[in-house]
Parts: structure tokens; sequence; C-alpha cells
């Protein structure tokens, strides 16, 4: 008991040696050796005011004696008014025949001749409260100022103490471990002391039974030393087992968290590949529709393109036909010989009018007739637009293997972040890798017109322009 009362002492000095310390401020080197000291005169401050007044009235607590010749109440300016220095000698003092005031150094005033200032009473009205107005705000920022000081000191303290209290003490920590191992020390040779009276006991000597009345008291204390030291181990192993089962329960929910949001991550993470999936087919099925519905209008505006210029080309020559049947009927009703001067369309496309002897109409449509185009010529599907076409065709099916494998090569790259089955992985690198395998759009285009040149050279020669 003295031991423990020695030990609260000792916690209690170090506490007020640590409440003195944190309550120090600092100091001038003149005045380390005194406490701080709190006075009321730090409390003098503009905070301490309780009202102010304001008013336009001189307050005086005494009246000064006006002089004889003074100037009338209404105006501010007095004739032998002075402003007095030091008091005169004695000399002076006694010198009663000489008029005015016991002082030296006399100034004289304003001349009477000058106006009178007079300041309105609504000008100093405002002017004091004005001066009001910036008096009650400096209180209001000192008071503020002083009560967040007085936050601070008192947080301050409390942080200190705090500290202090929970803080682990070396030096009480020693002394603590110490009193337990001479605790130890000691309950072990209570221990063996119990022993060697326990086996007394079971000799049953004589004189050991005959001293036993006078050792029950030191039995008593003995046992009862026993018994707490076996409270103390009792309560120790309990706090040991009921720490250990907090531990549990504490992990275990822990554990129950980490589980439901790891089940969370797997479930949002199967959700997110059953919307891409989704999204993907359903693109697909909105380009593949898409598709299906422009190719066959697209087909339709070529065709009705290539229509107006073929039916464009033949109209153009037809009509050119007739105006040269109508120039031609007409020179013949008035029997003028035609002459062979067509132009350059004469000299590009009858070649062999040079060689005609004749001018006749007759001979001229005869000519024409012989020398027209043939229906192959006019066939605009000829070989080189076949050709073409078949280009056409495999450059975009090339493009559109393109665009499949990046789409897949991308899908594939958004894969490896997503937890997908072996199976499937497999399945995409194999159509990846069947895509890199193919050749590039242009060697197929290459290699398909050069197909092409080869099944021409293969074809019969066109048929030569029927001629009668």
């Amino acid at each position: 008991m003295a031991s423990d009362e020695d030990e609260s002492r000792t916690e209690d000095g170090e506490l007020e040696l640590a409440l003195q310390k944190s309550l120090c401020t600092m100091r001038f080197e003149a005045l380390d050796d005194l406490r701080n000291t709190y006075l009321p005169t730090t409390q003098l401050t503009t905070s301490n005011v309780i009202s102010t007044v304001v008013t336009a009235f001189a307050v005086r607590n005494t009246r000064r004696k006006r002089s004889k010749l003074t100037t009338p109440p209404s105006s501010n300016q007095e004739h032998r008014e002075t402003v007095y220095g030091a008091p005169k000698s004695l000399s002076a003092r006694s010198n009663k025949t000489r008029r005015g005031s016991p002082h030296q150094a006399q100034l004289p005033t304003f001349r009477r001749s000058l106006p009178s200032l007079s300041i309105p009473t609504t000008r100093l009205h405002r002017e004091l409260l004005l001066e009001r107005d910036a008096f009650m705000a400096q209180l209001t920022k000192e008071r503020e100022e002083k009560t967040q000081l007085e936050d601070w000191a008192a947080t301050r303290i409390q942080a200190c103490y705090r500290g202090f209290i929970s803080r682990p003490r070396a030096v009480a920590y020693a002394r603590r471990m110490n009193k337990l191992a001479l605790r130890s020390v000691s309950s072990i040779r209570l221990d063996l002391a119990d022993m060697q009276e326990s086996l007394r006991l079971r000799g049953n000597l004589p004189e050991e039974a005959a001293a036993s009345k006078e050792t029950t008291v030191w039995r008593q204390g003995v046992k009862a030393r026993s018994r707490r030291k076996r409270d103390i181990k009792n309560r120790q192993e309990e706090r040991q087992v009921s720490a250990i089962r907090i531990q549990a329960c504490i992990r275990r929910f822990l554990a129950k968290i980490a589980y439901r949001h790891l089940v969370a991550r797997a479930r949002d993470e199967r959700f997110l590949v059953a919307v891409v999936k989704i999204q993907s087919i359903y693109r697909g099925y909105y380009l593949r529709s898409w598709i299906h519905n422009l190719v066959p209008k697209l087909r339709y505006d070529a065709a009705v393109q290539i229509q107006s210029l073929v039916r464009g080309s033949q109209a153009r020559e037809r009509v050119s036909m007739l105006r040269f049947e109508r120039t031609c009927e007409e020179r013949r009703s008035i029997g003028l010989a035609f002459p062979f001067k067509w132009g350059n369309r004469a000299s590009i496309v009858h070649g062999n009018l040079s060689s005609l002897g004749s001018d006749t109409p007759r001979s001229c449509l005869r000519v024409l007739y012989e020398n027209r185009k043939s229906r192959a010529s006019l066939e605009f599907k000829t070989g080189k637009w076949k050709e073409q076409r078949s280009f056409l065709r495999v450059y975009n099916v090339s493009e559109k293997l393109v665009a499949r494998r990046a789409r897949l090569v991308h899908r594939w790259n958004w894969t490896k972040t997503v937890v997908l089955d072996k199976r499937r992985q497999r399945r995409v690198k194999r159509i990846i890798s069947a895509f890199s395998a193919l050749p590039s759009s242009a060697g197929r285009a290459k290699s398909a017109s050069r197909t092409t040149q080869r099944r021409q050279s293969k074809i019969v020669s066109p048929l030569k322009s029927p001629q009668r």
C-alpha cells in the first residue's frame, strides 16, 4: 500500500511539474527567476468600456474666469486672451501696479478684425459619431482578439495535459517493471515456502506440529499473498483471452467486408462484360442492316448516273445526226452540193471520207452508216470496266477485313484488363492471327488485277464491226 501511495504521489508531482512547464511563457533574461503573475492591469483595454456618450457640448469640472476685456459670447475670438508660459518671479508678482496674469511669455491673440469661425452643430455631431464608430470598431476587434487568445491558451493547456496523461513515461514504466520483477522473485520464494510447509505437514513431525500454532498467522499471510498472485495471473489470462476474442471478431468483420467487396467487384465485372457483349452485338446488327440498306441505294444511284451518261451521249449523237440530215435535205432541195468539211467530228469519227469520190447525199449517208459505231463500242461494260469493278470489290473487302481486324485487336487489348474465360481468349487470338496472316489490301488488289488480265488474255478478240 505504501508503494502504491508513493507511486501516486510521484505521478501527481510529475503532472504538476508538466503543467507548470506548459504554462511558462517567454520572459526577459532578467526575469527568469520569477513566475508569471496575472494582474488586473493586463485587462485595461478598450474592452472594459461599458458605454460611450456622443455630445457636442464641452464637459468641464472647473470654470475658468475670464478677463474683463473679452469679446461677446457669439464670437470665438478673444481680444486679450493669451497663452501663458512659466510663472513670473517673486519681484514681478509683488508688483501690483502691473496688470495681467502672473505668468511670463504672453503671446498675442488673433486680431479683433478677423471674422468669427463658428463650427456647425451637425458637423460636430457627425465628427463625434465617426469617432464613436471608429472607437467601437476598435473595441470589437480587441474583444475578438482577446477571445481568440483565451481560446488558444485553453486549448494549448488542455492539449499539454492530455498529452502528458496519454504519453507513455519511461521512468514510471521502468519502476513498474522493477516492481513486477521483485514481486515475481518474492512469489517464487513464497511458493517454495508453501511447498516446504506442505512437506512438513505430511511428515507429521512432533516439533513441527508443536510449532504450528505459532506460525498460523504467518501461514495466513502466505496464503493471502499466493491467492492474490493467483488472482492476478487469472486476470491477466482473462484479459489475454478477451483481447484475442475481440481481435478475432474484428478480423472476421473485416473479412466479411472484404469478401462482399470482392463479390461486388466480380459481379460488376460480369455485368460489364455482358454490357459490352450486348453493345457489340447490337452495333454489329445495326451496321450490317445499315450497309444492307445502303448498298442497293448506292447501286441504284450508280445505275441512274451511268444510264444518264449513256442516254445523254446517245441523244447527242442522234441530235447531231438529225441536224446533219436536215442540212443535207435542205441543200438537196436547193440543188447545192454538200462539201465534206465537217470539222473535228468528221476528221475523228470518219477517217475514210477523203477516199470517197461522189458528193451526193446518198453517198454521204452511206458513208455515215458504214462508219457508225458498233454495239460493242457503245457497250460500257468493257473489260477495263470489269477490271476496275473487280479491283474495287477486292479493295472494299480488304478494307472491311482491316477494319474488322482493328476492332478485334482493340477488343483483345480491352479484354486483357477484364477477366474472361480462357476459351474466348484463345478464340480471339486465333481470329487475330488469321487476319494478320492475310496479305495487305494493295497486294490483294494487285493480285486481283493480275488474275483479271490473265482471264482477258484468254478471251477471243472482239468481233469486227458489221459492214454492208
